[in-house]
């Protein structure tokens, strides 16, 4: 499991930085990376998984996802965007472990059926497509489910994305 400020052994070469001389092979490297400035003041704090930073807003209500999408915008921000690996892995940890609540993220497929949109515009890519669903999901229940959220609350599985019904009232992340 990665940690904040991690560390990493192995053989070192080609490295040009000030260490001292030693017969060891093995060396110890802390690096710090500059975090995104983040606000404090409305709620919001920085989370980070495996190196990868954030500032964030964990709602403490349930609201449907228009509302979710509106509230963040209220805070200069925006619902969670997911998508790479790194940032569905923050996502999914985050939502989990500091919540244990469905939580939705900024993806839908409300234009087109079966066409996932993150809320930048980007298209869900392939690369993550296929892990990023629980199994048997997207189902599209009914024909009307075009939101997607975890389900930590309803289902075992820890990890996965589940497509919902547009009146479901979830809990929410925003990312500053």
């Amino acid at each position: 499991m990665c940690t904040p400020g991690g560390t990493a052994f192995g053989t070192l070469q080609n490295v040009q930085i000030s260490i001292p001389k030693t017969n060891l092979n093995e060396k110890l490297f802390y690096a710090e990376s500059a975090n995104p400035a983040c606000n404090t003041s409305n709620g919001f704090a920085l989370y980070d998984i495996c190196g990868t930073t954030a500032c964030l807003y964990l709602s403490t209500s349930k609201v449907k996802y228009e509302v979710a999408v509106a509230s963040c915008a209220e805070m200069n921000s925006n619902l969670i965007i997911a998508n790479s690996l790194a940032r569905l892995s923050l996502f999914f940890h985050v939502s989990l472990n500091y919540m244990n609540k469905d939580t939705y993220c900024w993806l839908s497929d409300n234009v087109t059926e079966g066409h996932y949109v993150w809320g930048n515009g980007e298209t869900l890519s392939d690369e993550i497509k296929d892990y990023i669903w629980y199994e048997t999901q997207p189902d599209n229940l009914h024909d009307f489910e075009n939101y997607v959220a975890t389900r930590h609350e309803v289902d075992p599985q820890p990890y996965g994305l589940n497509d919902v019904f547009c009146y479901f009232q979830l809990h929410f992340i925003c990312e500053s």
